[in-house]
């Protein structure tokens, strides 16, 4: 596991990376907990081949960048503003 993002008390993202198929990819699912506090993964999710994650990372950063530049992310405590 990679790391999860927290969507409420009973859901995550989680990114993970690991085979699949031969080949090793990154998997980004959501996952839900039970009323038996397991967690279980969902079908929501996509699957990017390793290969593939420097342009996934260049299209993430963008989209960063953008939301950014729209004022959509709270600002971060002592972040300098952009020039």
């Amino acid at each position: 596991l990679i790391g999860p993002i927290p969507v409420n008390k009973r859901n995550e993202i989680r990114v993970d990376m690991g085979p699949f198929a031969g080949r090793m990819a990154i998997h980004i699912r959501r996952w839900f907990a039970t009323e038996a506090g397991e967690w279980k993964s969902t079908k929501k999710g996509i699957l990017v081949w390793i290969e593939d994650l420097p342009e996934l990372d260049t299209l993430v950063s963008k989209a960063h960048k953008q939301a950014k530049l729209d004022g959509l992310l709270p600002k971060i405590k002592g972040e300098q503003a952009d020039e």
